[in-house]
């Protein structure tokens, strides 16, 4: 057991999973760039 409630447990998962999707968004967006770049 890491002592978080599971609140706390809630919060982080939100947290990480929030970094993930906004990682993928600006991988998604550059990608885009990369193809039209490329035509």
């Amino acid at each position: 057991s890491n002592g978080w409630t599971p609140a706390e447990q809630l919060q982080r998962i939100h947290a990480a999973a929030a970094e993930l999707m906004q990682r993928q968004q600006d991988r998604r967006r550059a990608l885009r760039h990369e193809m039209r770049s490329a035509g």
